[in-house]
């Protein structure tokens, strides 16, 4: 019984080890299995691993791809707004521009009606120009005609040539042309008195005579004429003038008769170094009226023009109606200056100056003078023949 229980026993064990040894063969081929699974587990995944890497590699490529690409895309975008906003604008200045040029056709096509339409009075305006041109030119025709009346009054006319030797017998004594014995003769031999005038019309030296006379004016011109004459013949002599004063001043002596102011001798530049000009001056201004007086003034040098007026400065001046001595231009008589545009409200100013050529008058503050006025309208017509298109070829 014990042996029988040992050998159970026994055997119990071996089959346990039986079991045990099968288990251990069947845990050495798992875990063989295992190893074997785990090894191509490990390479597999490595590989994984590795193409994971890559693909990482790859995917961050196309994310910087991506990113530069949406940079290029915000870009283009930020292109495209602008140019869409340009676009726009672009687009509304054409609109507008559009609508200007629609107006302006409108304008135009109105002004090509109007031009039409005044086609006709385009020809009558250039006939009222022509007609125009013909008014100016006849007054220019007259200015010039009043230029040339200075010239032929300048000297005594043939019909009074016999009075400048008249003169010279009976007003030259010892060298000296008596200016007060001029004006004596003028009266005893040609009538000539003073006659008071409401209007500023000049008369010719003939009129003057017919008429008997004239006023201050027509004194003036008178004794520049006789000035002038007997400087033909007798440039030599000097002139004799007088002022108030004590002594006695011989105007004109024939045998026991003589004629005389209470004065005395004033002695003039010779008549061959003086021009004479007739010039009229203010005597009394009061609320834009002035009243004025003429005489003659013996200037060194001719007036031919505007410019040539200041030359009178310093000049000695004469009552033409008795030859008395009235001062010098400069020091008792202003000469209007261009500019000067208060200049004839003082007594003394001197507003026309009439020369052997020419009237010369201040007006506005600038002298003027028929030449003056000839030479603007030579080129007032020469404009209007160039706005007729006389001119065009």
């Amino acid at each position: 019984m014990a042996k029988a229980t040992n050998n159970s026993m026994r055997l119990g064990r071996l089959v346990r080890l039986a079991l045990l040894a099968g288990l251990a063969i069947i845990l050495i081929a798992i875990i063989a299995f295992l190893f074997n699974e785990d090894s191509s587990l490990r390479k597999e995944l490595a590989d994984r691993n590795a193409e994971l890497a890559s693909a990482h590699q790859n995917i961050s490529a196309l994310q910087k791809s991506i990113m530069l690409d949406e940079r290029t895309i915000n870009e283009k975008d930020a292109d495209i707004a602008n140019l869409t906003g340009a676009l726009e604008d672009t687009h509304s200045r054409l609109n507008n521009t559009q609508i200007q040029l629609q107006y302006t056709i409108s304008e135009l096509n109105q002004t090509r009606e109007e031009l039409e339409n005044k086609s006709l009075s385009l020809e009558q305006a250039k006939a009222q120009f022509s007609d125009l041109k013909t008014q100016i030119a006849d007054f220019q025709t007259t200015l010039q005609e009043s230029i040339i009346w200075f010239k032929d009054n300048s000297r005594l006319s043939p019909n009074l040539g016999y009075f400048a030797p008249y003169v010279r017998s009976n007003c030259v004594q010892e060298g000296q042309l008596n200016l007060a014995c001029v004006t004596y003769m003028m009266e005893k031999r040609l009538g000539f008195h003073y006659i008071s005038e409401t209007t500023d019309q000049l008369h010719s030296l003939d009129e003057a005579v017919s008429r008997g006379g004239g006023d201050c004016k027509d004194y003036a011109l008178f004794l520049r004429a006789v000035l002038n004459s007997v400087n033909d013949t007798t440039p030599s002599v000097d002139l004799l003038s007088w002022e108030p004063g004590y002594g006695k001043f011989i105007v004109y002596q024939s045998g026991d008769q003589e004629y005389y102011y209470n004065g005395d001798n004033v002695t003039l530049p010779k008549l061959g170094s003086i021009n004479p000009e007739a010039f009229c001056y203010v005597t009394g201004y009061n609320a834009g009226v002035f009243d004025g007086h003429c005489i003659v003034a013996l200037g060194e040098h001719a007036i031919l023009d505007e410019s040539d007026l200041p030359g009178l400065d310093g000049a000695k001046a004469f009552e033409p109606q008795d030859g008395g001595f009235k001062g010098t231009i400069g020091n008792d008589y202003h000469l209007c200056e261009n500019g000067e545009m208060s200049c004839g409200t003082e007594p003394g100013d001197i507003l026309v100056v009439m020369s052997d050529d020419d009237l010369y008058e201040f007006h506005d503050g600038e002298w003027r003078s028929y030449g003056t006025y000839s030479g603007r309208l030579t080129d007032f017509l020469a404009q209007i023949d160039i706005a007729t298109g006389a001119n065009s070829g």
